[in-house]
């Protein structure tokens, strides 16, 4: 487990290295509301 100090500044202590890209994924049964159906769970 990890803890932060309340005195850390957050605007320093999350910067990515320069070039960094975001990305992000779904899958249909997630939008569409199928999570439980087949065994899955949510994620």
């Amino acid at each position: 487990m990890t803890a932060l100090d309340a005195r850390t500044d957050t605007t320093t202590a999350l910067r990515f290295p320069e070039g960094f890209r975001w990305g992000t994924a779904t899958a249909a049964y997630q939008i569409e509301g199928a999570a439980g159906e087949d065994g899955r769970t949510p994620s």
